[in-house]
């Protein structure tokens, strides 16, 4: 997924910054992106334990 470079987007002026700093942002902002504060889309918790657990059951039944 990140085989490409970010070589011609750095020589074009692309300033990086730190992940830490980028995943800061990201979560103070999400909130204000929805308007309930929470996501609306995914699994919920209980949805992805129950997943998993069938995933497990299932492989170990091979």
């Amino acid at each position: 997924m990140n085989a490409r470079s970010n070589r011609r987007a750095v020589a074009a002026g692309l300033a990086l910054r730190p992940l830490r700093e980028t995943l800061t942002d990201i979560l103070e902002q999400e909130p204000a992106l929805t308007s309930t504060g929470t996501r609306s889309a995914g699994l919920t918790d209980q949805e992805e334990l129950t997943l998993l657990e069938t995933l497990r059951t299932e492989a170990l039944s091979f």
